[in-house]
C-alpha cells in the first residue's frame, strides 16, 4: 500500500517507485513516506530505508550520486557503534526499461543511479520523544541513557580534540551557525533574535575563552554522535539503540561531551520535561566544568535545531502546512535558545572591606555569568547627586559615609535584589556588608525569592590593600572614595560571617589567580544547581 503523499509536491520517481510494495524483495505492508530536509525515509515492514535527497547546504552536499553513496558508507560505518544490529547494508538502486529495482549490493555502484541506507525497523512507541511526550519516560530511563553516551564518549577518539575544540573553533561554529541562520532571510522579528543570541554568545566565549582552550587540550572533545536529539534514540528490550549520527561534517560530529549532552537535555526541556533534562545533566555533574558549559551549548543547540526548521519551512517538497509549523518551530526553538542564554538565577553577594578586591571580582562575575552588578559605591553616589567619577572623600562614616545614607544605600540595594530575583533573574551585589543585620535582610529577601545567596567573602593581606588603596588615589576614574583610613576603620568593625552556613559563604583570597577564582565560583553556582535536581529519595524535580 503506497504512502499518502497528498498536500506536498511529488517526490522523485525513485521514491515513487519506492512507494509501490512490488518494488521491494520482501513483504512491503503499510509503506510509510517520511522527509527531513536532507533524506526521504520510507517504512517498508520490518525495514527502513533512507535515501539522500538530491540536494546542497552549506553545510551537507548531497547533489551527485557518488556524494550520496559515501555519504550512505559512512552513516553506515559510524551509526554501527551505536546500534549495530539496526544497520544492516547499503544498497543501491537501478533502473532499466523505465523500472526501478533494488539491488542488494553496492560492489558494482556504476550499475546503480540511486542509493540507501538498510535498516530494521526500530518500534515506535519506544522511540524516546513518543516515551515523554505520552508522559511514559522516567528518570531511570534518562539515566540509562546517560550511562551509554557516557560510556561512548569515554572510548571514542580524541585525537583531533583541539583542532575542533578549541575556543577559536567554537567561535566559528557558532558563530558560522548564526551567519547562515541570516542568509536563510527569516523574518525581521527572527532576525532581532539571532543578533541577541549572536551578541550573547561572543561575549561567554570570550569570557570563557580559556576554559574551552583547557578542555581540547584535556582531550574533553571526542569524535561523538554530533546529532544527540530524543528521536535519535530507542529504548529496545535488547538495550539503548542510538540512530541518525551526524555522519556529514567530523568537525561537527568532533564534540565537547557537554556539547552532546546539551543537545539532548535540550530537546526534553523542548519536549517539556525540565525535570528529566536536568536529570540528565545531573548524571554529569561530577564534571564542574561541563555544568558550566551547558546552557551556553544549550543554546547553541536550540540555534541548530531552528536552522534545520527554516530549511524545512523554505523546501519546497515538503507540504505547505510542514513549512508552517517548520516556521513556527524555529521561533520557538530560537526562544528556548535566548532562555537558556539568561545568566542563573542566583544572588551572589561579594563583600568584604575596601580594597580587598571585590568590585573587580563582582565585574568579572558578572561577565562570565552575564548577570547585572549592583555596586554600593555606584548607588551610594546616585542618591546623593555626585558623577561617579567625581571624588567626595570624607572621613569615616560621615559624609556621603555617615550611617543614615549607608542605610539609604543598602535598602537600595535590597531592592535592586528583590526586583531582579522576582523577574526570575540572578544578580551580583557589591558592597562591605559588614554587619549582620545587613547579611540576614538581604539572606532573606533571597529566601523568599526561593534562592540561597552566596556570600563571597574578600580577603587580602593588609600590605597588599594598602598598596592597591595607594594605587587607587591616583586613578582618577575610580569609583571608589575610599583611602587606607577607611579600610583600618572597616576590618576593625566588621562583624565576622559566622552566622551563614558553609552553602551560603565562600572566602576567597584576591591575590590568587582571579579568573580561576571566579571559574571555582562559577563551577560551585552550577555544579549545585544541577544537583540540586535530584532530592534525598533520589527522585527528579523540576529546576526553579
Amino acid at each position: 500500500m503506497p504512502a499518502s503523499i497528498s498536500n506536498q509536491a511529488l517526490p522523485p520517481p525513485v521514491i515513487q517507485a519506492m512507494l509501490k510494495p512490488e518494488f521491494y524483495p520482501h513483504p512491503a505492508p503499510a509503506i510509510e513516506l517520511h522527509q527531513t530536509h536532507t533524506s526521504y525515509v520510507l517504512l517498508v515492514g520490518e525495514f527502513a530505508y533512507k535515501v539522500r535527497k538530491a540536494t546542497r547546504f552549506a553545510f551537507i552536499d548531497c547533489s551527485t550520486a557518488t556524494r550520496r553513496l559515501a555519504l550512505c558508507r559512512r552513516e553506515f560505518e559510524l551509526n554501527r557503534r551505536l546500534a549495530p544490529d539496526v544497520y544492516l547494508a547499503v544498497v543501491a538502486i537501478g533502473q532499466s526499461g523505465g523500472r526501478f529495482f533494488l539491488i542488494q549490493t553496492t560492489n558494482s555502484p556504476t550499475d546503480a543511479i540511486e542509493f540507501a541506507v538498510k535498516m530494521h525497523r526500530l518500534p515506535e512507541h519506544r522511540r524516546l520523544d513518543f516515551l515523554i511526550k505520552s508522559q511514559a519516560a522516567t528518570a531511570d530511563n534518562i539515566k540509562q541513557i546517560a550511562d551509554t553516551v557516557g560510556n561512548f564518549h569515554a572510548v571514542t577518539p580524541n585525537t583531533h580534540s583541539w583542532d575542533y575544540g578549541a575556543a577559536a573553533s567554537i567561535w566559528r561554529m557558532t558563530i558560522g551557525n548564526l551567519t547562515e541562520i541570516e542568509q536563510l532571510g527569516p523574518p525581521v522579528p527572527l532576525l532581532v533574535k539571532i543578533a541577541q543570541l549572536e551578541s550573547y554568545s561572543r561575549r561567554y566565549i570570550a569570557a570563557h575563552w580559556e576554559l574551552f582552550n583547557d578542555r581540547a587540550r584535556s582531550g574533553h572533545v571526542h569524535e561523538g554522535h554530533g546529532d544527540l536529539r530524543a528521536d535519535a534514540i530507542y529504548l529496545t528490550p535488547g538495550g539503548i539503540r542510538i540512530i541518525d549520527c551526524l555522519e556529514f561534517d567530523e568537525r561537527l560530529r568532533y564534540v565537547d561531551l557537554a556539547n552532546e549532552v546539551a543537545f539532548l537535555a535540550m530537546d526534553v526541556d523542548r519536549l517539556g520535561r525540565p525535570e528529566l533534562s536536568q536529570e540528565l545533566v545531573a548524571h554529569f555533574a561530577h564534571d564542574q566544568d561541563l555544568t558550566v558549559l551547558m546552557r551556553f551549548y544549550q543554546s547553541y543547540r536550540a540555534t541548530v535545531r531552528a536552522k534545520i526548521e527554516l530549511l524545512r519551512s523554505r523546501q519546497s517538497d515538503c507540504a505547505t502546512d510542514d513549512q508552517q509549523s517548520g516556521l513556527a518551530a524555529a521561533t520557538q526553538l530560537l526562544d528556548l535558545a535566548i532562555n537558556y542564554s539568561a545568566g542563573p538565577k542566583v544572588l551572589l553577594i561579594v563583600c568584604g572591606a575596601s580594597g580587598t578586591g571585590k568590585s573587580t571580582l563582582a565585574a568579572m562575575l558578572g561577565e562570565h555569568l552575564d548577570l547585572a552588578v549592583f555596586s554600593s559605591d555606584l548607588i551610594r553616589k546616585r542618591l546623593m547627586g555626585i558623577e561617579q567619577n567625581t571624588r567626595a572623600t570624607a572621613p569615616y562614616n560621615q559624609g556621603i559615609y555617615a550611617p543614615e545614607v549607608s542605610i539609604r544605600v543598602y535598602d537600595s540595594l535590597l531592592s535592586e535584589a528583590r526586583r531582579t530575583l522576582n523577574m526570575g533573574e540572578g544578580a551580583i551585589l557589591d558592597a562591605t556588608f559588614s554587619q549582620r543585620s545587613q547579611r540576614q535582610l538581604i539572606t532573606r529577601s533571597a529566601q523568599q525569592a526561593g534562592v540561597r545567596p552566596l556570600f563571597i567573602e574578600c580577603r587580602a593581606s593588609p600590605t597588599t590593600v594598602v598598596q592597591r588603596l595607594l594605587r587607587r588615589q591616583q586613578d582618577g576614574q575610580q569609583i571608589s572614595d575610599a583611602n587606607v583610613a577607611t579600610y583600618l576603620s572597616q576590618i576593625k568593625d566588621f562583624e565576622p560571617i559566622d552566622e551563614l552556613p558553609p552553602a551560603c559563604h565562600q572566602v576567597v583570597n584576591t591575590t590568587d589567580d582571579m579568573r580561576a577564582i571566579v571559574l571555582q565560583i562559577e563551577r560551585r553556582i552550577y555544579s549545585s544547581q544541577y544537583s540540586s535536581a535530584q532530592d534525598t529519595e533520589g527522585k527528579s524535580r523540576a529546576p526553579e
